[in-house]
């Protein structure tokens, strides 16, 4: 499990811009492993806030005084925590998504009955259980369950501040089946040649790679050549199978 953290306001590549505050072996977490982590980080992030040098360390032992302001007055806030959803479950205790009950941590939704996640309507009974930070600390309570360090500790850290996973619930989850739809008709259609839906999408990777060409900025390219398989497989719904940045890079092209 690797923690780390960077600046929203810096600029360069991210490799420059992530910076390594820890990392241990999942084998080695034992419980409060995660707890006792996120005390001295949250630590760390209040004494970003003050700006100053602290007078006790994150255990309140005292520490020796030096008079000067941190970063040259400068001071920093902690304004959101992103991971997957292994680490939120991990570090949060959030629900699991593939629980049967309650299975997100923004809301009452379930896997099925009256609260099913499946419905996206306007008036989804689920959308009327969602949370916010009061509310979450409630139910909490309510349940007996114990708040989180983060939410206990950092200064201003509320539910708000936990983003939605990009890479798994976009690039790896809704565009891949965005995607596989999207180009499955275009091959139904013939949009590629007056062909079958295998000489359309033989004619598909020709028209991507064409696409490729006229947009040579595009850093991470679909590997391998498209087949059928590789769009819908027989017993299921279209859905495209590649690699999260290769999928990202294919937006414009969809």
């Amino acid at each position: 499990m690797i923690f780390t953290w960077n600046n929203l306001l810096g600029n360069g590549s991210t490799i420059t811009k992530k910076f390594l505050s820890t990392a241990i072996r999942k084998a080695d977490v034992v419980p409060g492993t995660y707890d006792d982590i996120l005390n001295i980080l949250s630590w760390s992030f209040n004494v970003m806030l003050t700006g100053v040098w602290p007078s006790i360390d994150w255990q309140g032992r005292e520490l020796e005084p030096r008079p000067e302001y941190l970063a040259g007055g400068l001071r920093a806030c902690l304004c959101q925590v992103r991971g997957d959803w292994e680490f939120y479950s991990s570090v949060f205790d959030f629900p699991k998504w593939n629980e049967a009950e309650r299975m997100c941590w923004c809301c009452d939704a379930s896997s099925h009955g009256p609260l099913s996640f499946s419905d996206c309507g306007p008036d989804a009974p689920w959308r009327a259980t969602r949370y916010i930070h009061e509310s979450y600390l409630e139910m909490l309570a309510a349940r007996g369950e114990q708040v989180p360090v983060l939410f206990q500790k950092a200064l201003g850290m509320r539910l708000e501040m936990v983003a939605i996973d990009t890479l798994h619930t976009v690039d790896l989850g809704i565009a891949l089946h965005i995607g596989g739809n999207v180009l499955m008709e275009c091959c139904r259609a013939k949009a590629f040649c007056d062909g079958n839906i295998d000489a359309n999408i033989a004619e598909l990777n020709e028209v991507i790679k064409e696409w490729y060409r006229r947009h040579p900025k595009v850093s991470t390219r679909l590997k391998g050549k498209l087949t059928r398989e590789r769009i819908q497989t027989s017993k299921s719904w279209p859905k495209l199978k590649s690699k999260a940045a290769e999928t990202r890079h294919l937006a414009p092209f969809f």
